[in-house]
C-alpha cells in the first residue's frame, strides 16, 4: 500500500487528504493514497508502474476535481512525467512527458496560479540545470518559461515555486550559482524575466531542499546545509530591501538537515521539521516566530512516532468545521461554493468577530474585524485569489467556526 511518504500532504474539495509515496506498492511501484480524517481509513488509490511515471517526489495539487503532480522517473522517455488522478472517477492520466531538451526530473510540486500550473525540472534544458515550467490544464500545453544557468542562476531546484504578493514566482536551487550551494531566484510571469537575488554560501547556509513561505514582504525557508554547525539554517529575505538573514543554525540537538517547506500556521508561527537529530537522532518539529526570530523545538523524534521527516505541514479540517463546542457550525453559511468572484457570508454570531482567510498552507490572504448582529451578511470578493481550497475562520471570545470554500 506504499512506504516512505514524500512531498506536503493536502485536502482536496473532497474533505479527503491525498499524498504519494516514493516507495511500496505492488513491487515497489509507489502510490498516491487517500486518507479520510472523519474514519481514519487510508486507502491506496493508484500505483505507478513506470511506463506512465515512477517514483513521485513531491505533493499534489488541485484543479477542477483533478489532482495534479509530478514524477521524477518513469514516462515515455523515463525523465519523468506530469500526471493527473480525477476526484470522481479515480481515473489517473500521463498528461506530459519530460525529456532532456524540455527539461527531467521534477521534484517539486506544481502550484496553481490563475489557472495555469507552474513547477521546475531538477535537470534538463538548454543548461542542463533544469527549467521552469508552465502546464495549462485546459489543453494540456507545456511551456518553458525559462532554462536554468548553472554557474550564474543555480541548478537542480527541489523545493517549490512561491507564488508571492508582488505577483512574482520565488524558488530556491540546490546547487549552482557562483558558489556551487544554490541560489534563491524570482521570475516575473508577465515581463518573462528572471532574476538571480541570492547566492548561498555555506557559512551561512547553503543547498536548500525546500521552496519559500512569505509573511509580510518576508521570505522564510530552510537550508539543508551549512550554518555555523554545517547542520542547516533557517533563514529569511526581504523582498523590500534584498536582504539575507541567517535567523538560525542547526546544531543536532535541535536537528540536523531541514528539507521540508515551512508552514505558517494561524497562530502566526511558521513550523518545520528537520530529518536528523535531536535527542534520539530521529529529527524534531520546529517552531519560529517571524515577528521576533524566535526559534524552538516543539518536538523531538523518537522512532516510535516517526523519524526522518522531509515533509512540511498541511492545514486539514474536517466536514464540522467547529473547534469550539461553544460555538454553532450551522449558524454560519459560505455561499455559492465553489464561487468564481464573490462569496457571501451569512451568520446569526453576534459580538466582535475576527474573520481570516487561510489558504491551503495555512497563509493569511485576508483578515477584518466587525461586530456583528443577528442575521448578518456580507459579501467578500475573492476575485484577485489564486484558484483552490481557503478557510474561513470567525473568531469569538466563545471559539471559533471554520468554513471551507473553493475558489476557481
Amino acid at each position: 500500500t506504499g512506504d516512505v511518504p514524500y512531498g506536503n500532504l493536502m485536502q482536496a474539495s473532497d474533505g479527503n487528504i491525498y499524498a504519494t509515496t516514493e516507495d511500496g506498492g505492488p513491487s515497489g511501484s509507489c502510490v498516491i493514497f487517500r486518507f479520510d480524517p472523519q474514519t481514519n481509513t487510508y486507502t491506496d488509490v493508484h500505483d505507478f508502474w513506470g511506463s506512465d511515471g515512477y517514483i513521485p517526489m513531491s505533493g499534489l495539487t488541485e484543479y477542477n476535481g483533478n489532482l495534479y503532480g509530478v514524477t521524477i522517473d518513469g514516462g515515455a522517455h523515463n525523465f519523468g512525467v506530469i500526471y493527473r488522478y480525477n476526484l470522481s472517477t479515480g481515473v489517473y492520466t500521463d498528461v506530459f512527458d519530460f525529456n532532456t531538451p524540455l527539461g527531467s526530473d521534477p521534484y517539486a510540486a506544481l502550484i496553481l496560479v490563475n489557472g495555469k500550473l507552474y513547477g521546475t525540472t531538477q535537470s534538463g534544458g538548454s543548461g542542463n540545470a533544469g527549467v521552469i515550467f508552465q502546464f495549462d490544464p485546459s489543453n494540456n500545453s507545456y511551456t518553458i518559461l525559462h532554462h536554468l544557468t548553472p554557474s550564474t542562476e543555480g541548478a537542480m531546484s527541489h523545493g517549490s515555486l512561491l507564488h508571492a504578493s508582488d505577483g512574482k514566482l520565488y524558488g530556491t536551487t540546490y546547487g549552482g550559482g557562483a558558489n556551487g550551494s544554490g541560489t534563491i531566484f524570482s521570475y516575473d510571469i508577465t515581463a518573462g524575466t528572471f532574476n538571480t537575488l541570492h547566492t548561498f554560501t555555506d557559512p551561512s547556509g547553503g543547498d536548500p531542499l525546500s521552496g519559500l513561505t512569505e509573511v509580510n514582504g518576508v521570505l522564510f525557508g530552510t537550508a539543508n546545509l551549512g550554518g555555523a554547525h554545517a547542520s542547516g539554517v533557517v533563514y529569511s529575505y526581504n523582498l523590500n530591501t534584498s536582504t539575507y538573514t541567517d535567523l538560525h543554525d542547526f546544531n543536532g540537538p535541535d536537528g540536523t538537515f531541514p528539507a521540508g517547506d515551512l508552514f505558517l500556521s494561524s497562530n502566526g508561527l511558521l513550523f518545520g521539521t528537520v530529518s536528523q537529530g535531536g535527542a534520539g537522532g530521529y529529527g524534531t518539529v520546529f517552531s519560529l516566530d517571524p515577528a521576533n526570530n524566535t526559534f524552538t523545538t516543539v518536538h523531538q523524534f523518537d522512532g516510535t512516532d516517526g523519524s526522518g521527516s522531509q515533509s512540511g505541514f498541511a492545514w486539514i479540517t474536517t466536514p464540522t468545521g467547529v473547534n469550539d463546542p461553544t460555538m454553532n457550525e450551522n449558524a454560519v453559511s459560505v455561499f455559492p461554493n465553489p464561487s468564481h468572484d464573490v462569496i457571501s457570508i451569512s451568520s446569526s454570531i453576534t459580538g466582535d468577530v475576527s474573520f481570516t482567510v487561510l489558504n491551503s498552507l495555512g497563509q493569511q490572504v485576508m483578515e477584518w474585524n466587525e461586530n456583528t448582529s443577528m442575521n448578518y451578511s456580507r459579501q467578500i470578493d475573492i476575485a484577485d485569489l489564486d484558484a483552490g481550497i481557503y478557510f474561513l475562520e470567525m473568531k469569538t471570545a466563545d471559539g471559533m467556526v471554520t468554513k471551507k470554500f473553493v475558489k476557481e
